[in-house]
């Protein structure tokens, strides 16, 4: 896996067939961050080389935590530096969103593992981990057969 490599994406021959043009974006890799937060990237380069995660892990951590931190800033909070509150509130509003169970219980999970890269590195993290509840998962309710079923 390179994490670091090019991901711009060549011109398709189907697209030239079909008169289209595939446009020159090109894919950030996945510890490419557009935050301004140093530990984020840092983070990202620690998951790629010492846990050795798959390069779609990471672009949803990073993707997961850039949320966070933009959230975050609307509060006038830093990623490294909010407190539990702050970052209960913005799970809160995920959930208050319409945002799944599972969205939620992903996005904090990516925030507790930053939070513990975070706490190995000196920071104070120990009460915002304390503080953060996982989601309870959604349940279905079981199925009930009818009299055919049975």
């Amino acid at each position: 896996m390179n994490v670091m490599a090019d991901a711009a994406a060549p011109t398709s021959s189907t697209a030239r067939r079909r008169g289209t043009r595939d446009l020159a974006v090109r894919r950030r890799t996945a510890i490419e961050t557009a935050s301004s937060c140093i530990d984020l990237r840092d983070f990202l380069i620690y998951l790629a080389s010492e846990r050795g995660l798959a390069e779609n892990s990471i672009h949803a951590y990073r993707r997961d935590l850039e949320d966070v931190e933009r959230a975050l800033q609307a509060q006038g909070a830093e990623l490294n530096a909010a407190s539990a509150e702050q970052y209960r509130l913005y799970l809160q509003g995920q959930t208050r969103s319409g945002k799944s169970t599972r969205t939620v219980a992903r996005r904090l999970a990516a925030l507790r593992v930053f939070l513990r890269f975070l706490a190995a590195r000196g920071h104070d993290t120990s009460a915002a981990l304390q503080q953060l509840e996982r989601p309870k998962p959604e349940r279905s309710l079981p199925k009930i057969l009818s009299r055919a079923q049975v």
